[in-house]
């Protein structure tokens, strides 16, 4: 993926801008600042997020809904 501008998510995906495309939730491997690694068809694939003061609140609330979602 390219790098998003922004990201949505709900309790199950992350959705990226472009290309409409969407990351479960459940898939996630690791969440670091600005790099989410995830499992796509059995690959570990990456994930980088530009590194926008704006996306902090949102980054500690997708932090959060990961971690909840492993438990």
């Amino acid at each position: 993926f390219d790098k998003p501008a922004e990201i949505e998510f709900d309790d199950n995906y992350i959705y990226l801008e472009k290309e409409n495309k969407r990351i479960e939730l459940n898939k996630i491997i690791g969440i670091k600042k600005n790099l989410i690694l995830y499992e796509s068809q059995g690959i570990q694939s990456k994930l980088k997020l530009p590194n926008f003061h704006f996306m902090d609140k949102k980054w500690t609330e997708l932090k959060e809904r990961i971690k909840n979602k492993k438990h």
